[in-house]
């Protein structure tokens, strides 16, 4: 892996073809499962992604990013337009749904905690902001993915993006415990998360949503924030993260984490996974950017 991470950076970062976005990494207590390589949409390779044609149909969408992960599997995402117009986002939503997957998710399901969280922030925007796949290369999408803001938008103040108040997050924990049963057990642990995160310069940053024939995964991600210290040690932070969902630290895994350092990455943004199916708080997901 961390032969891969060198590669990778070394071919796409700032001494490259400056399109790395970010490197993932996803640690369970099987070790690091998966990682990924994050870059910029560039325009030329549009062609290579099936499934573009079916995202750009729809209006309220324009490309983010897309890339081939591996041999088999592609990876598309685009953006929601600034827009406000709820049929126009759910009739693109379902459009989306009956060209690419069948799933018993419906877009009105997905207007609701649009909706939900737009009143619970009171924020201008839409929240909803991402909708992407993954897609294998015989063109069958595996995975739909949606995302929402968790900031506050009110360009009528001319205001950056901000935060609710604490409770309002708190708010959202409680309704997404009773929506989708997250256990007593699972929901203490995302609480202490939320917490924590605070104390080591993090900030809410989105809800994430995996849907195949139903959601099987949500995920609540947390970004550095602007006036976060300089001198916040990675590794000193994620351990205790860590420990919170139970995921022990090996030899191994603290050997990556602590190279990762050293080839001049930087610990950007994580998110906790709660898996539906085994109703669990199974995974991390960690973000790297350059310094």
């Amino acid at each position: 892996m961390l032969e891969y991470i060198r590669c990778d950076v070394e071919q796409y970062g700032k001494n490259g073809d400056k399109t790395l976005e970010c490197i993932g990494i996803n640690i369970s207590n099987k070790g690091c499962q998966e990682y990924k390589c994050y870059r910029f949409y560039v325009e030329e390779n549009k062609m290579e992604f099936p499934y573009v044609e079916v995202f750009e149909q729809c209006s309220s969408l324009r490309k983010l990013d897309a890339q081939k992960i591996n041999e088999n599997m592609y990876r598309i995402n685009y953006k929601v337009q600034k827009i406000n117009d709820y049929e126009i986002l759910k009739n693109d939503i379902s459009h989306i749904f009956s060209k690419c997957i069948k799933t018993k998710v419906t877009a009105e399901e997905l207007m609701e905690i649009n909706l939900y969280l737009k009143k619970l922030l009171g924020t201008r925007e839409e929240p909803l902001c991402v909708i992407g796949g993954k897609i294998y290369e015989n063109q069958k999408i595996q995975q739909l993915k949606m995302y929402f803001k968790l900031k506050i938008f009110d360009y009528k103040k001319k205001k950056s993006p901000f935060l609710a108040a604490d409770e309002k997050y708190m708010q959202l924990l409680e309704k997404l415990q009773e929506k989708y049963r997250i256990n007593s057990l699972e929901m203490k642990k995302i609480e202490k998360v939320l917490i924590f995160s605070k104390k080591m310069g993090y900030e809410s940053m989105q809800l994430g949503f995996n849907i195949t024939d139903k959601i099987d995964e949500i995920k609540y991600y947390f970004r550095k924030a602007q006036n976060a210290s300089k001198e916040i040690n990675d590794n000193k932070e994620v351990f205790p993260l860590l420990n919170i969902l139970n995921i022990g630290v090996s030899t191994s895994l603290e050997f990556v984490l602590n190279t990762l350092a050293k080839i001049n990455l930087e610990l950007k943004a994580f998110a906790i996974s709660y898996n539906i199916s085994e109703k669990t708080m199974n995974e991390i997901k960690l973000y790297y950017v350059e310094k």
